[in-house]
């Protein structure tokens, strides 16, 4: 029990520790240009978001690779048409896209401060094909 804590707390002060890689203010549109497959990036990206409705933007984890970065989705809460709320549902993986624990260690990294919502990564993939046609 006292390894594993060990080596769980390890595990925090690195990623703790990491140089962060992406601009405070990067979004998918913004990272494109570096990712190894751009449209199945985003098309894996877009299919994550998709179980919430539509009411949900994603943000960019600034601490890992821009290959393959990490990304939060989150869920958007309205009141009279305007945003009221936001809470983080799920965190991915950007070399996967297999789920993390949405947990305080997640959700305390550097995420970027700016987010897009489905329709712009649904505008981002149908850009993304039409160039690969």
């Amino acid at each position: 029990m006292a390894d594993e804590r060990n080596r769980l707390y390890a595990g925090l002060t690195a990623r703790r520790d990491m140089k962060v890689s992406l601009p405070g203010d990067a979004t998918l549109r913004s990272v494109i240009e570096g990712l190894p497959n751009a449209e199945e990036f985003v098309r894996s990206v877009l299919h994550n978001m998709t179980g919430y409705y539509r009411d949900c933007q994603v943000r960019l984890a600034r601490d890992v690779n821009p290959k393959w970065p990490d990304y939060l989705v989150e869920m958007l809460f309205f009141e009279n048409d305007e945003i009221a709320g936001v809470q983080v549902t799920a965190v991915f993986k950007g070399r996967s896209h297999k789920g993390e624990l949405a947990d305080a260690v997640n959700t305390n990294r550097p995420w970027s401060s700016t987010s897009m919502r489905f329709g712009e990564v649904q505008a981002l993939r149908g850009e993304l094909r039409a160039m690969l046609r």
